[in-house]
């Protein structure tokens, strides 16, 4: 029979999971690919006087810098301020985002399908592949997949069972207070999705007439709404003192240029990434399922397979290509394995048991070990193989040059712009590796007013085929150059 209440040693195998897939070697690599542009936030803010910090306004090397909101930085700074500037400092983040949404499934699992094989569907999240990638990562996935999955599997179990669901709003409300001030409304359709998902299977709009759907949607208006009024008046008065801000359109990623193709494969596309976990989905389906005694646990199994189909719909009309903003309906997909665990145990006819354990390779903790077998590789070999890109080493060879190359006794400013774009963090390791103090600033082509940086001033150029900036410094003086993956670039001095 299974348990009244959650074990133990079922948290205990959820976190060792995701000590497994996120945690391990976090911090042996340097920054890469678009982490800068999240840690270099973060670390402004520290760098700043404790009396000058204004929170609420995120700026990279002293520009305004409003392309994400707030949630992620500000989970960065805390983080920093307690380990220190380091590269385990800020994926701890991601890693623990991982780890809490790890725990949320298993929790929902739970409540849906008995506590007996919770664990699996928990451990099943921790070692799905596609989310080993951004649970380990100085990046904004992990904590915007964390607070969408909470939200839609609050919002599903809400509408499909008859409770008043309290704690469960609650619960839903945190998770879209986080899916917004981590990417703003970009799983705004996912969660839309699980409604319709819910809705589906209960067959009545009464259900959002529920307490908790009340606090699930009052909890983000307010603060998310409050962050977001306090936010437009600082902006505005940025705006009005003529400050640029550097911003970017949400519709950038729909519907883009030659990729009407991706567009329209991308729910299958999504499946197939979200394997093995997605072959779940298939089970609360057919004849056979519903003779099956456990009605509610297939009717909230089918609510996700529903919502999860409802996401891609959804995404699909408005025109997304990158599968990657389909990472937030893992936690449909996923908690239905607890659906299945209990039924390869069990709970299903003989034959769709059969089915069930060939699945999970016979038992779920076989299943378990072959996972966390692939998620050690990749922690410890793919990933570091992959990383080899980052910016580290050109970052030190820059400060190197301007140590070497400085007017002694002045202060020394950096500009750039392109490789700020392309890899932030090579400016931020010559921030902090270089003899002195120095000030990194960016350097924009609508600055006009500054045609050229101040004589005895250094300029990182990117000089790669597709983004070259010689032209438009041709004035300077290089010292130095290198490459940090398909990018090329060049420090030069100010004459």
């Amino acid at each position: 029979m299974s348990p009244s209440r959650p074990r133990a040693w079922h948290v205990v195998a959820v976190v060792a999971c995701c000590v497994v897939a996120y945690w391990i070697g976090i911090g042996a690599t340097g920054l890469s690919m678009s982490e800068g542009h999240r840690v270099g936030v973060a670390w402004e803010w520290l760098d700043e006087p404790a009396a000058e910090r204004d929170w609420l306004v995120t700026r990279l090397f002293e520009r305004v810098y409003v392309r994400k909101p707030q949630g992620v930085p500000w989970a960065l700074a805390a983080s920093s301020a307690v380990f220190g500037q380091t590269e385990f400092a800020v994926r701890a983040v991601s890693a623990g985002a991982a780890t809490l949404l790890a725990l949320g499934v298993w929790w929902f699992a739970g409540r849906w399908f008995g506590w007996r094989r919770a664990w699996v569907a928990g451990c099943a999240m921790a070692l799905l592949p596609w989310t080993w990638e951004s649970g380990r990562a100085a990046e904004i996935e992990a904590v915007h997949n964390l607070g969408a999955g909470l939200a839609c599997l609050g919002l599903i179990d809400l509408l499909v069972m008859r409770r008043r669901g309290l704690v469960v709003g609650a619960v839903a409300g945190v998770g879209v207070c986080v899916m917004l001030l981590a990417k703003g409304p970009a799983a705004g359709l996912i969660v839309l999705g699980a409604v319709v998902g819910g809705l589906v299977v209960a067959r009545s709009w009464r259900a959002v007439f529920k307490p908790g759907v009340a606090i699930a949607v009052a909890l983000p208006a307010a603060v998310v709404g409050g962050v977001g009024l306090l936010t437009a008046s600082r902006l505005a008065a940025i705006a009005e003192r003529g400050e640029p801000i550097v911003a970017q359109s949400p519709g950038a990623f729909l519907w883009e240029a030659g990729k009407t193709l991706d567009v329209l494969v991308l729910l299958p596309v999504t499946l197939v990434m979200a394997l093995p976990a997605a072959l779940a989905l298939l089970f609360p389906w057919g004849p056979d399922a519903s003779r099956e005694p456990d009605a509610l646990a297939r009717r909230l199994a089918k609510a996700c397979a529903w919502g999860v189909l409802a996401s891609g719909v959804l995404m699909t009309i408005v025109g997304v290509s990158n599968p990657r903003y389909m990472l937030p309906v893992v936690s449909m997909v996923v908690v239905v394995v607890g659906y299945l665990a209990v039924g390869a145990s069990g709970g299903f006819e003989p034959h769709r048991a059969r089915l069930a354990n060939a699945f999970m390779l016979g038992r779920p903790a076989v299943m378990g070990v072959v996972l966390a077998s692939a998620a050690v590789w990749y922690g410890q070999f793919f990933e570091r193989d992959q990383r080899q890109s980052s910016g580290r080493e050109s970052g030190l060879a820059v400060a190197a040059a301007i140590d070497a190359n400085r007017v002694a006794g002045t202060a020394v400013e950096l500009w750039a712009d392109g490789m700020i774009e392309a890899r932030p963090e090579v400016l931020l390791y010559a921030e902090r590796s270089v003899g002195k103090p120095i000030r990194v600033r960016w350097m924009r082509p609508e600055d006009s007013d500054v045609p050229l940086p101040p004589a005895g001033s250094f300029v990182l150029m990117r000089t790669d085929a597709s983004g070259d900036e010689r032209a438009r410094f041709e004035r300077v003086r290089v010292v130095t150059d290198g490459s940090v993956h398909k990018f090329e670039w060049a420090l030069g001095v100010v004459p």
